[in-house]
């Protein structure tokens, strides 16, 4: 690479040709309205520190740590102990096996051997602390090699953890732990441990899917404290504070806030036309629309590649009748970039083979044509949930992003960029159901971004939601599906606007996505992580939410304890089979958990909403992710019904003979109560 980068010098500028627009290449136009809508950013808001000790019996228990190999993990363990708690300890090995009492070894790559731990544990562990990460090193010592243990040593074990934790029944909730792998909090910029990035991306999905699970991704200081073992242990000890991920630095610790970010005024982005721009992906469904953009703004050479070859540009004209629609897109593309007098290549190249990509920097090392800028777009979409994700299989979908995203890296840490600009996901920011490895792909991305601006690299990150002619969401069934969570798909005219703002103003990250926060919202409330999205503003629902008595509200409420109960539960029966478009003659079982059934948050929020609006009394997003199945809700909801009394023979029950006015009265008290009882920890 070093030899590649060597034959990037400065040469005289070739002399410019004029640039020949077409209607077909103007930029779209994007009012200031509509990026107001969809720009945003994440902020790190500093939180009050945690060090007192863990309090005697907080942590009684058994803990599982995968330990590292610093010794932080066996001082954490006797933190833990020292609050009543009991620790053991696996190390990383080649297969499974009890060392001692207490500390076992296991493969990280080997599902069954974290099946073999849980089962040789006398308990389910209260958590699992996952510190193998930390054996990966910061960010000034890594490497391709590095890059690829940590795919093992994180994710992999992470992974693994997770499902063999699902597949026994344990509720035990992950933590993972990182250090330095996240930039851009605190103050001064040091380069990030990107090797140990990725598990953050699988923890917001994990978040997503299990949250019965998950604890929550705790970064580290770049250099360790004395007390970070203590503060640890009490911050995994604590009370569910709503906070899943923490950042040490400096002494302080953070949690991350999604805010808007107002667009600025900027002067159109004018690309030299003597200069290279590549762009990986680059005929993909948003690279074609990224290329005709640079086109607009005056870039005059580039070079798009991707993964597979074109027919030779001889043929173009005389194209076989069964040829298909997207290599036609492709090749009409190249036509009309052509046309407008643009130098275009197309590499057949792919972006993870490190040798095919120093061969094709060679060939771009040409006099008077520096290369300007890099636009990585390459990727591979997933659609698989954290369950059905087997690592050794499925991998593959981390390369383009992580092998690729550091083989351009590598490539022009010489060069004299004006910018390198990456296209990540907003699955590495909240998390998307069903794409474990792509998250992690997107989230190293982001630490990769933060890392080349340490060291005085150019670096914009964008975390793009979904693109309404392209990306990984290409279907009007995909789109309208998440369009039923609040996420809507963002016009390819605002998708470019938000690229040149970002671009043009120096932005290290730009988050891009149209999003209706009120739903939004409350699908991640339903799954008890709202703190990332507090200050975006939205409805508390549950405070506007009607309360007027239903039919089913003065039936029920007429009943005597045993009897409501048993209707309750008949009734939420059929309302889960509704919700779940279960078959007839499929009952759900009472005790049978919600998520274990396949319930999502969308599915969780319309049992909420039809539990609302059946029983006319307002109710808090949480209350699936509270009450986990049919028995323990319809004991919830029981809560919400007037005290019952058995009545004399022969008499109307009180509900009937109160007037509106009175039974409202009656049920505010009530919901007063309820509500009270649900803020405490």
């Amino acid at each position: 690479l070093d030899q590649v980068r060597a034959q990037f010098t400065a040469t005289a500028p070739a002399p410019a040709r004029p640039a020949r627009a077409t209607a077909e290449l103007a930029p779209v136009a994007s009012a200031p309205s509509a990026l107001e809508r969809i720009l945003h950013r994440l902020e790190w808001r500093e939180l009050p520190r945690v060090t007192a000790p863990v309090a005697t019996t907080a942590g009684a228990g058994h803990w599982l740590v995968l330990d590292d190999g610093s010794g932080l993990g066996v001082r954490l363990g006797s933190a833990l102990a020292a609050g009543g708690g009991t620790p053991v300890y696996a190390e990383m090995g080649e297969n499974f096996a009890a060392l001692a009492p207490g500390r076992f070894r296991l493969n990280p790559l080997s599902s069954s051997d974290f099946s073999s731990l849980l089962a040789a544990l006398p308990a389910a562990p209260r958590a699992v602390i996952h510190l193998w990460s930390l054996d990966l090193g910061d960010g000034a010592h890594t490497t391709a090699a590095t890059l690829r243990a940590g795919e093992s040593v994180g994710l992999a074990s992470l992974l693994h953890t997770v499902q063999a934790l699902d597949r026994a029944g344990m509720k035990s909730r992950v933590w993972a732990v990182t250090r330095g792998a996240i930039g851009g909090v605190g103050e001064g910029a040091v380069p990030c441990a990107v090797a140990q990035a990725p598990i953050g991306g699988l923890g917001r999905v994990i978040a997503v899917e299990h949250p019965e699970l998950w604890g929550g991704l705790l970064d580290l200081d770049f250099n360790a404290g004395e007390d970070e073992a203590a503060e640890l242990a009490t911050t995994v000890t604590a009370p569910d504070s709503g906070e899943d991920q923490l950042v040490w630095r400096g002494g302080r610790r953070f949690a991350p806030r999604l805010v808007a970010d107002a667009p600025v005024a900027h002067a159109s982005l004018a690309l030299r036309d003597d200069a290279t721009y590549l762009v990986t992906g680059g005929l993909g469904g948003i690279g074609r629309r990224v290329a005709r953009w640079l086109a607009a703004r005056g870039a005059r050479h580039l070079v798009l590649t991707g993964l597979h070859p074109l027919p030779p540009s001889g043929l173009w004209s005389s194209l076989p009748a069964d040829t298909d629609t997207v290599t036609r897109e492709k090749i009409a593309t190249l036509e009309s970039l052509e046309s407008a007098g643009v130098d275009v290549v197309y590499e057949p190249a792919d972006v993870t083979d490190a040798g095919r990509m120093a061969e094709l920097f060679a060939d771009l090392a040409r006099p008077g044509r520096p290369l300007a800028g890099v636009l990585h777009l390459a990727g591979l979409a997933e659609n698989r949930v954290v369950r059905d994700t087997e690592f050794a299989a499925h991998r593959g979908v981390l390369d383009p992003k992580i092998s690729g995203a550091w083989i351009l890296h590598e490539l022009t840490r010489g060069l004299k960029l004006d910018w390198f600009a990456t296209f990540s996901s907003i699955s590495a920011v909240w998390g998307s159901r069903g794409q474990p490895l792509y998250a992690a792909a997107n989230y190293f991305l982001d630490a990769l971004g933060h890392h080349r601006r340490a060291l005085g690299l150019p670096a914009t990150v964008f975390n793009w939601g979904p693109w309404a002619d392209g990306g990984m969401v290409v279907s009007a069934a995909d789109q309208a599906y998440l369009a039923r969570f609040g996420l809507h798909a963002t016009a390819s005219g605002d998708g470019v606007a938000a690229l040149e703002l970002a671009l043009a103003t120096g932005r290290p990250t730009q988050v891009v996505a149209s999003v209706d926060w009120a739903l939004f919202r409350e699908l991640f409330a339903a799954r008890g992580r709202l703190s990332l999205f507090s200050e975006l503003g939205g409805t508390d629902t549950f405070a506007t939410a009607a309360t007027e008595p239903t039919a089913l509200f003065r039936e029920l409420s007429s009943l005597d304890a045993a009897t409501r109960r048993t209707r309750l539960e008949a009734w939420l029966q059929a309302a889960v089979a509704r919700t779940l478009r279960l078959r007839d003659d499929q009952v759900p079982a009472p005790t049978r958990g919600f998520f274990e059934m396949g319930m999502d948050s969308l599915m969780a929020i319309e049992i909420k909403n039809r539990l609302q609006t059946e029983l006319g009394v307002p109710l808090r997003a949480t209350i699936v992710f509270n009450n986990p199945n049919i028995t323990a809700l319809a004991g919830y909801l029981a809560t919400l019904l007037p005290a019952t009394s058995a009545p004399p023979a022969g008499t109307t029950t009180a509900l009937d003979d109160l007037s509106a006015d009175e039974v409202s009265a009656l049920l505010a008290r009530e919901l007063s109560a309820v509500e009270a009882r649900e803020k405490k920890p």
